[in-house]
C-alpha cells in the first residue's frame, strides 16, 4: 500500500509538473473576476529571444554580416550609437539607472483595469510585474517614479503600510492613493486596496481570477509560446453592469444581431522559429441565424483546391451565406415599429427599384437570384511560369440553383456587347463551355475575362486558358494544390473552419524570383562600388523561399464565438517581437552591454 501510495503521489507529480509547463502561471492568473480589461507585455526578454528564432531575421543578419565593416558602422552602429546617447541622456535627467529600467521592462507585466473604487476615485487600475530576479531593481525603478512625483506634483506624502499581510508604499497624490508593494512574487502598483486584495486572496488559493472563468487558458494552449503581448476584455462583466439600463427588448435583439451573450474578447500576439502567431477571439453566443454569425456560419470546403494549380500563391476558401444575411435582416426589421418598418421598406423599394429598372430586372428576380448561390466561396490567385510570371485569378461560388444565374449572366453578355462592343465567345473543357472575352488595357495588356456554369458552381477567371486548365485539373490530384505538402497541412490544421486565407510566399519567390535576379542583379553589380556590396550579398531564391515560407489566416465560429488565427513570418507577433528586441538593444548598450 505503501509503494503504491507512493508511486501515485509520484505521478500526480509528474502530471502536475507537465500540466504547469503547459500552462505556466503568468500575471494575467492573478487578475480578479471583477476585472474589465488587461493589457500584457511578455517583457524585452522575451521579445529578443522570439527575433533570434525569427527566419526572416536571419536572413537580413546574413546580409548585414555580407555588408562591408565601414558601411555598417555609418549606417547601423553610428544611429544606434545616437540612440543611445538620447536614451541615456533622458534617463539621467530623471534619476533612473537605464540598466534598472532594462530589467523592469525584461519582465513579463500586465495593466489592468476593474470595479470602481471610492478610496480610488474611480475604476481600479493596476500594475502587476513579475518580479523574477530582478525585484531590487524594481524597487529602485519604483523610487524613482515616487521622487519624480515629488518633483511634479508637489507635497506628496509617503507611508509604509500592509496589505493583504504584505508590506506596501501608500503613495497619496492629490487625495488619490497609489499603493506599491509586492504579492506571490509579483510587484503590484495600484490606486485599488480592494483590488490588490483579490489579488492576494488569487494568490494564496482562496478566490478564482479571471482566467479560471474564462477561456482564456484554452485559448492560450493554441499559441506555439507564451504570448508577446496580449489582451483581455471581460465583455460580460461590462454588459452584465450595463444591462440594467438597456430597454426589455434588448436582449431578442441583441441574439437577433448574433451578439447574445457576448462575453470575452481575446487578442494576443507571440513569434517562435515558425515566424510570428497572430490570435483574436470575440466570444458570442446567440443564435447562429444572427446577423453576426450567419454571414460565415458553414464549414469551409476545401475541394476548390483541386481545381487551383500548383503554382498558386494565393488561395482562399470560405463560407458566405448571402441568404442567410438577408433573413437575418428581415428579423432585425421586426423590432422597429410597424410605421418604421413600412417606411424603410418604401424607401429602399423606391431607391432600389428606379436601380434594378435600369439594369432591366426586377426588386423579386434579384431576391431569386441571390438566393440561387450558396454558402461557398473560393478564389486563387496563380503565377504562371514564364519569363515574365503572369498573375491569375480564379473565383467559385457555389450555386443551388443555376437558372436564374444563367439568365443574369446572358444579361451581362448582352449589355457588354451593345455598350462595350465586346465580342463572347465559347472554349470546351470537357463537355462544358467556358465563355469568354478579349479586353484591351491601354494598349499593353490583354485580358480575357471568362466563366462557366454548372449545377453546382459559378466559375470566374482573368484569362480564358487559366480556366479552362483549371477545369480540366479537377481530376488529376497529382497536378493540383491538393497534392502540396503545405496545403495538405493547411487542410489538417483548419478542419471544421469556416475560412482560410493560405499565402504561398515560397512558391512566388521560387516561380519569380528568376526575373528578379534578371533585371535587379546586373544594377546592383555595376554599381557595387558605390553600394558597398555586390549580389553575391543577397539571399538566392531556395534560401529566400525557406525564410518566407507560408503565411495562412484560419477563423472559425462556433458556440463560443468567432476565433481567428493567423500563422507566418510576416505577422503583427513577428513584428512586435522585432520592435521588443530593437528597444532592447538601446537599454542594453545604454548599460554598456551589447548582446
Amino acid at each position: 500500500m505503501l509503494l503504491r501510495s507512493i508511486t501515485v503521489a509520484a505521478l500526480t507529480s509528474v502530471v502536475a509538473a507537465q500540466s504547469a509547463q503547459i500552462h505556466p502561471r503568468t500575471v494575467d492568473d492573478l487578475l480578479p473576476r471583477s476585472t474589465y480589461a488587461a493589457l500584457r507585455f511578455g517583457g524585452l526578454d522575451a521579445c529578443r529571444e522570439a527575433t533570434g528564432q525569427l527566419p526572416l531575421v536571419q536572413l537580413v543578419k546574413a546580409f548585414v554580416d555580407e555588408v562591408p565593416a565601414h558601411m555598417r558602422e555609418e549606417f547601423f552602429d553610428g544611429r544606434m550609437d545616437m540612440a543611445v546617447d538620447h536614451v541615456r541622456d533622458l534617463l539621467k535627467q530623471q534619476g533612473l539607472n537605464p540598466s534598472d529600467l532594462r530589467a523592469l521592462l525584461g519582465q513579463p507585466m500586465t495593466w489592468a483595469i476593474g470595479r470602481l473604487s471610492i478610496e480610488g476615485m474611480g475604476p481600479s487600475v493596476c500594475l502587476v510585474i513579475e518580479e523574477g530576479n530582478e525585484r531590487q531593481a524594481i524597487n529602485r525603478c519604483v523610487r524613482v517614479g515616487l521622487n519624480l512625483l515629488r518633483r511634479f506634483a508637489g507635497d506628496v506624502s509617503v507611508e509604509k503600510i500592509e496589505i493583504a499581510g504584505s508590506p506596501f508604499y501608500h503613495a497619496t497624490l492629490s487625495g488619490a492613493p497609489i499603493f506599491a508593494g509586492s504579492i506571490a512574487g509579483n510587484y503590484c502598483i495600484s490606486n485599488s486596496r480592494g483590488y490588490l486584495k483579490e489579488i492576494a486572496a488569487i494568490a494564496a488559493g482562496k478566490q478564482q481570477g479571471l482566467t479560471a472563468t474564462a477561456n482564456i487558458v484554452g485559448l492560450r494552449q493554441q499559441l506555439p509560446a507564451p504570448p508577446l503581448a496580449a489582451y483581455t476584455i471581460n465583455a460580460r462583466s461590462l454588459m452584465d453592469m450595463f444591462e440594467p439600463h438597456l430597454p426589455y427588448e434588448a436582449a431578442d435583439l441583441s441574439d437577433a444581431l448574433g451578439l447574445g451573450r457576448l462575453d470575452l474578447i481575446y487578442g494576443a500576439w507571440t513569434a517562435n522559429q515558425r515566424g510570428g502567431t497572430d490570435m483574436l477571439h470575440v466570444g458570442i453566443g446567440g443564435s447562429e441565424k444572427g446577423l453576426a454569425k450567419s454571414l460565415v456560419a458553414a464549414p469551409a470546403e476545401l475541394d476548390f483546391a483541386k481545381a487551383c494549380s500548383k503554382n498558386t500563391v494565393v488561395f482562399g476558401a470560405g463560407s458566405f451565406d448571402v441568404p442567410a444575411v438577408i433573413d437575418a435582416f428581415h428579423r432585425l426589421t421586426k423590432f422597429l415599429p410597424k410605421e418604421a418598418q413600412r417606411e424603410l421598406y418604401r424607401e429602399m423599394g423606391q431607391e432600389m427599384g428606379r436601380e434594378f429598372r435600369q439594369a432591366g430586372t426586377s426588386p423579386a428576380e434579384v431576391n431569386a437570384l441571390l438566393r440561387s448561390f450558396g454558402n461557398q466561396v473560393g478564389f486563387a490567385i496563380t503565377l504562371e511560369k514564364g519569363a515574365m510570371p503572369k498573375p491569375e485569378l480564379l473565383v467559385r461560388l457555389s450555386v443551388k440553383n443555376a437558372e436564374p444565374i444563367a439568365g443574369l449572366l446572358r444579361r451581362i453578355e448582352g449589355m457588354s456587347s451593345h455598350e462595350a462592343g465586346l465580342e463572347w465567345r465559347s472554349r470546351k473543357a470537357g463537355d462544358l463551355d467556358v465563355r469568354f472575352c478579349n479586353v484591351q488595357i491601354e494598349n499593353q495588356l490583354q485580358i480575357s475575362p471568362c466563366y462557366a456554369l454548372t449545377a453546382d458552381g459559378l466559375w470566374l477567371g482573368s484569362d480564358v486558358a487559366g480556366l479552362v486548365r483549371a477545369l480540366r485539373r479537377m481530376d488529376k490530384p497529382e497536378s493540383n494544390l491538393t497534392s502540396a505538402e503545405d496545403f495538405q497541412k493547411l487542410a489538417k490544421e483548419s478542419a471544421g473552419a469556416s475560412g482560410v486565407v493560405h499565402i504561398r510566399s515560397f512558391r512566388g519567390v521560387q516561380i519569380g524570383w528568376r526575373t528578379v535576379e534578371t533585371m535587379l542583379y546586373p544594377m546592383i553589380d555595376a554599381q557595387s562600388e558605390e553600394l558597398g556590396f555586390d549580389s553575391d550579398a543577397l539571399p538566392d531564391s531556395e534560401t529566400l523561399a525557406e525564410a518566407l515560407g507560408t503565411t495562412s489566416l484560419i477563423y472559425r465560429v462556433d458556440d463560443e464565438g468567432v476565433t481567428m488565427k493567423s500563422e507566418g513570418p510576416m505577422t503583427m507577433g513577428a513584428l512586435l517581437a522585432v520592435f521588443g528586441a530593437a528597444a532592447d538593444e538601446v537599454l542594453s548598450r545604454a548599460t554598456g552591454q551589447v548582446f
